[in-house]
């Protein structure tokens, strides 16, 4: 069936993986430690300790710690540095973001000593992602031009032969075609390349450059409850609605740089994502003596109704100067960009968190969270155009793995300063046939906190570092086009908070 949305062209020029629609799944299932910036200092590892806002996002029987009310505001400093490598070449970029990554309000109810204590509800959210990066890709490909995928894909069709010029895609194929990247050859009836591309020996010589320029955010709204009951036995539930945007706009560009060859095209795409979500999680934290505590929590799925848009044009210029700017539609008119929408779902895995927390009197917190998260099990769903999503399912199974998420933190106590430090390992989603295999992501956290009565202030910093593998491109029967991504992103967040 026809998709609105060539999505799975989309991730062969553009994305990691082996399709838009896996990695779509994929980027909106994986959240980091988000909130407060002690929750932040000390890795997340929030799951058995609560009485920070953070608790609502990771475990909610942390609500039932509170004995006051409580609101805090968290600013965030977002420095994302991007380093690639490709084909002998490194480039690197980078991107600020200033955002709120926190606001909560707590309210305690606290009636007894014994017995039933109180009750604690919570309304405010938690910034779940942030997708903000800038990321160049350049190097000399003396092997082979963008333009042979798209010459092998209309020569190969759907396995019956050349495609009828007519029916390209009109996001990818068409538009190569028309701006004579490539041409039909009515007499083989096949297409071929552009000779002004190779050189007069049949060599090629070409600078390529991807520019990839992506925005967006993630947060959790969220409605919570948490309860008291004997001061050893916390539970609680969140209600949480997640909305989020996402936004790339990649500039693939190839020029000559051999003698004897003079050409030049941009390929330009851009992509939008908005959707929300809904989901739960239910939380118990057990305190069976005085310095240890103990907790279990669940997040349900959640279930996204998402929005994407895919936007796509060109221009090539030839050795005769000519530039020929491509603003069609699939029917040959002219039309500023070409453009289509479509709304699906995206389902994504279910978590599960043991977590242990030592305290020791009121100068010492350790704390420790294990996630699990079964990758295998997301899906999308309800695609707009009737598409049943099958063998793009299939293939999460295939590709993705189950992982688990190690977080890790501790505080301090030194009268009225606390000083906190966290690592956090997310292990990698992907199978160990897939090029990304190894995409651990590691996360380093200190901080420093100031409470004095009820008033609040907390500093952090968190400093996340991953590579990737990123495929440009793949012809058949070469190896992939592959550039390494080295990502290191640096975030600085002071929570203010007031408790009365």
């Amino acid at each position: 069936m026809k998709r609105l949305i060539p999505l799975i062209i989309l991730a062969i020029v553009c994305l990691p993986g082996n399709a838009q629609d896996w990695y779509d799944a994929l980027r909106y299932s994986q959240t980091y430690a988000g909130g407060t910036a002690r929750s932040t200092a000390m890795g997340g590892a929030f799951g058995a300790l609560g009485g920070d806002f953070y608790s609502v996002s990771q475990n909610p029987a942390g609500l039932g710690v509170y004995r006051s009310a409580e609101i805090t505001l968290t600013p965030e400093l977002y420095y994302n540095k991007s380093t690639s490598r490709y084909l002998g070449t490194e480039t690197e970029d980078y991107k600020y973001n200033f955002n709120l990554n926190n606001f909560g309000y707590v309210a305690s109810f606290n009636k007894n000593e014994k017995g039933f204590i109180g009750w604690s509800i919570a309304f405010g959210f938690n910034r779940l992602n942030n997708y903000h990066s800038n990321i160049i890709i350049e190097g000399e490909n003396t092997e082979s031009s963008l333009g042979d995928l798209f010459v092998s894909s209309a020569n190969y069709g759907d396995g019956n032969g050349p495609v009828d010029p007519i029916d390209l895609r009109p996001f990818d194929e068409g538009l190569f075609y028309d701006s004579w990247v490539m041409d039909f050859d009515t007499i083989t009836g096949s297409y071929y390349l552009n000779e002004n591309i190779r050189n007069t020996d049949g060599t090629i010589g070409n600078i390529q450059r991807n520019t990839l320029e992506r925005s967006g955010r993630m947060n959790e709204w969220v409605f919570a409850a948490g309860f008291n009951y004997g001061h050893f036995l916390y539970f609680g539930a969140t209600v949480a609605i997640v909305p989020f945007r996402f936004e790339e706009r990649s500039n693939f560009t190839e020029l000559s740089s051999a003698s004897g060859t003079n050409y030049s095209f941009n390929y330009y795409e851009k992509l939008r994502v908005s959707g929300t979500g809904i989901s739960g999680k239910f939380g118990i934290i057990a305190k069976p003596v005085s310095l240890l505590r103990l907790g279990v929590a669940f997040h349900t799925p959640v279930v996204y109704s998402i929005n994407e848009v895919y936007e796509a044009n060109m221009t090539s210029s030839f050795v005769n100067g000519i530039v020929y700017p491509l603003q069609i539609d699939e029917y040959g008119n002219e039309y500023v960009m070409y453009d289509a929408s479509q709304d699906y779902q995206i389902v994504t895995p279910y978590k599960l968190i043991g977590s242990a927390a030592v305290t020791l009197g009121n100068f010492m917190i350790i704390s420790a969270d294990c996630e699990y998260i079964d990758y295998t099990s997301m899906r999308l769903r309800k695609g707009g155009d009737g598409y049943d999503f099958y063998e793009e399912n299939q293939g999460i199974k295939e590709i993705y793995r189950k992982t688990i998420n190690l977080k890790a933190g501790a505080e301090f106590r030194l009268d009225i300063l606390y000083f906190r430090g966290g690592f956090d390992y997310y292990g990698s989603p992907y199978q160990k046939d897939e090029i990304n295999f190894d995409a651990h992501h590691y996360m380093y956290s200190a901080g420093i906190g100031f409470r004095e009565k009820n008033f609040i202030l907390d500093f952090a910093w968190n400093y996340k570092m991953f590579d990737e593998r990123y495929i440009l491109y793949n012809l058949e029967g070469r190896r992939p086009y592959t550039t390494n991504l080295d990502s290191k992103i640096s975030r600085f967040m002071l929570t203010l908070g007031y408790k009365f």
